[in-house]
């Protein structure tokens, strides 16, 4: 069996575990950390945008992030192994300040440093007006960090939900290339 039929057969295994498994929100089994965390009442740890929990009143809820008022402020997601990731969703907060959000990159790659702010970037959060669940396509990126970041910008950065949507990264018989994920993004 010559090289291309090995690998045309495991594209077919993939495709057809891909089509068995479907996506689910990756965000959920991930650790992930923030540039500082807020010192004030509630305070917003980092975990609470990966708690299942949408609610966006930060106040009602206890279910955001928040950073301290700070120049760039940054959020980070280690998912523990590396993805192919075909979407990122944002909930901000919608007791007020959804407009924070405005100008923040969403960042997917396997560095840790600098946080992940390094990494290729998938989108940028433009037209903020509420803090409905926006998705953002990262279109099969492959990452192990999904970093949320306002870059040179003072602001505060409170994040109520971030949902990741990928399958694993599997390697095949060739060094450096991945197996095919025959599927389309939405």
């Amino acid at each position: 069996m010559i090289k291309d039929e090995v690998s045309d057969t495991r594209r077919n295994e993939v495709n057809l575990l891909y089509n068995v498994i479907s996506e689910t929100n990756i965000a959920l089994k991930g650790h992930a950390t923030q540039s500082s965390d807020y010192q004030g009442t509630p305070v917003g740890p980092p975990e609470n945008a990966i708690d299942g929990n949408r609610n966006s009143h930060y106040y009602n809820s206890l279910s955001c992030t928040h950073t301290n008022w700070q120049s760039s402020p940054w959020w980070s997601l280690d998912l523990l192994q590396s993805y192919l990731i075909s979407s990122v969703i944002v909930t901000g907060r919608g007791d007020c300040c959804a407009s924070r959000l405005e100008g923040a990159e969403i960042h997917v790659g396997n560095s840790a440093a600098n946080n992940g702010i390094n990494n290729p970037l998938c989108a940028t959060i433009t037209g903020i007006k509420s803090a409905y669940p926006r998705t953002f396509q990262c279109n099969g990126m492959e990452g192990r960090y999904i970093t949320i970041a306002i870059p040179a910008r003072t602001e505060f950065l409170t994040l109520c939900e971030v949902e990741v949507f990928g399958v694993p990264a599997i390697k095949n018989d060739i060094p450096g290339k991945y197996v095919w994920y025959d599927f389309q993004l939405y």
